[in-house]
């Protein structure tokens, strides 16, 4: 009995010595995990700004190539943009470094590097690295010559009383819309211009009380109408020689006259000035003899030009606080306004113009004689829901027109002495005179095909054809 006693008092002790093993470890490996969580709290913030480094970068390179200059800098953020400042910016106990190296022309190498104080004093730093491209030169350019000093190739009459108001041109062939003082003279023209210098007027036709824009798909033409109860019609361009016209068709209930016109395969896009109801049309056009309404939108405000991009119709309007729309087409049947720009002023937007080599929108507007209300407003557009504006101008006229190639961009204005200007975008904050035509009246509308412009003219001398030196 005595043994048995004995054996188990040491078995007590040694369980004591093997608890009080596991505790002590256990104690040590918890102390140690509380001790590491900061610092890997610390090391994923590390991650979170470098990789903002390296977002905010791309964003400055967007914005404007030159901006994305070669040195050491910190980043600054104001109204949500951002931009370079000083050599570093430090934020709740980080410091952040972006060195920006030279790789060649058109590529810089960005380094983001995040440095802070760990545990027990040590310096610790995470860094990431990226490679960004001038994208804007990487692009095809469309702009060849002296654009400073343009030259006029040729022009054609449209006849006495007949004014240019849209044109559109494919593979050298201008079709213009027009309207004339008497209803009972054409307003839609066909000519040749494969030969700039020698255009020849290959066909037109009379549709009624004139037109105001135009849109080419395939064998048709479709125009919106001063009409208002035949706001679209659809013209059969088969045969340039020989345009004809197929049909007229109402806008819904829609009683105001047509404004604008954009198409995509079967669809059309249509608008009118302010109504009662909808001012923005899907027009299912997969029958072009007998069209239907998809879908409308009500605008509040008279549409006056519509280009198409992706998923998205790009607006300009009348509207005093919404004079940029931009409109979802991905559910046909509905579309929806997705942003809306309100520029200083009341002054309506005429035409807008998207560029694809810059994702910006080139927004153009009636004359205002107040202070900060401009004429010419650029977006950027890369992510359509959240334009951001990039720069405005102010001018001395009308804008009625823009088109943007490259750097450049060409307006249609009203001026009396200089109806065509070219003003270089490159710094969209501060577009610059680039270089410019006096014509015999307003420039209304811009087509561009091979560095060629086709401007429609408020006189009888209609068709204004345009290349650089």
């Amino acid at each position: 009995m005595q043994r048995h006693n004995g054996a188990s008092l040491l078995e007590v002790l040694v369980a004591i010595g093997v608890f009080a093993t596991v505790a002590i470890t256990s104690f040590l490996l918890l102390t140690s995990e509380l001790q590491f969580l900061p610092s890997s709290r610390s090391a994923l913030q590390a991650v979170e700004l470098a990789e903002e480094g390296l977002e905010a970068s791309r964003a400055i390179r967007d914005l404007e190539w030159s901006a994305l200059a070669t040195g050491t800098h910190g980043l600054v953020f104001t109204n949500s943009a951002c931009g370079f400042q000083a050599t570093s910016d430090t934020m709740d106990g980080f410091t952040r470094q972006l060195t920006v190296t030279e790789r060649s022309t058109n590529e810089r190498s960005v380094e983001s590097t995040v440095r802070w104080t760990g545990m027990l004093g040590r310096a610790q730093s995470f860094t990431l690295t990226t490679t960004l491209s001038n994208w804007r030169n990487l692009i095809p350019r469309r702009l060849f010559g002296n654009w400073q000093n343009p030259q006029t190739l040729g022009t054609i009459d449209l006849g006495p009383g007949n004014q240019g108001r849209s044109i559109a041109v494919r593979d050298g062939y201008v079709y213009m819309a027009a309207s004339a003082e008497n209803e009972s003279r054409s307003d839609f023209f066909v000519i040749d211009a494969t030969s700039g210098t020698h255009p020849i007027m290959r066909g037109s036709i009379n549709t009624g009380p004139g037109l105001v824009s135009i849109a080419l798909n395939g064998a048709f033409a479709y125009v919106a109408n001063d009409a208002g109860t035949a706001q679209l019609q659809t013209i059969n361009i088969a045969n340039v020689g020989a345009p004809a016209f197929i049909n007229s068709f109402r806008l819904g209930s829609n009683t105001e006259e047509g404004t604008a016109v954009a198409a995509s395969g079967t669809i059309v896009y249509a608008a009118t000035e302010k109504d009662a109801g909808p001012e923005f049309f899907v027009v299912n056009v997969a029958n072009p003899t007998a069209p239907t309404v998809l879908g409308s939108l009500k605008i509040g405000e008279t549409v006056n030009d519509i280009i198409l991009r992706g998923n998205f119709a790009y607006l300009a309007t009348a509207s005093s606080t919404c004079e940029f729309l931009i409109v979802d087409l991905s559910d046909a049947p509905n579309p929806r306004i997705r942003a809306c720009a309100n520029l200083p002023g009341t002054n309506a937007a005429l035409s807008v113009y998207v560029n694809d080599q810059d994702n910006r929108a080139y927004v153009v507007r009636k004359l205002s004689t107040g202070t900060n209300t401009p004429e010419l407003a650029i977006f950027d557009i890369s992510n359509p829901p959240t334009s951001i504006l990039l720069g405005t101008l102010e001018f001395s006229a009308d804008i009625r027109s823009v088109f943007a190639a490259d750097s450049l961009a060409f307006l249609g204005t009203s001026l009396s002495n200089q109806e065509f200007q070219i003003y270089d975008v490159t710094t969209p904050a501060t577009p610059t005179p680039y270089g410019g035509l006096n014509f015999p009246q307003v420039a209304n509308d811009l087509a561009f095909e091979n560095n060629v412009i086709y401007v429609a003219v408020r006189s009888n001398d209609a068709l204004r054809i345009i290349t650089s030196q």
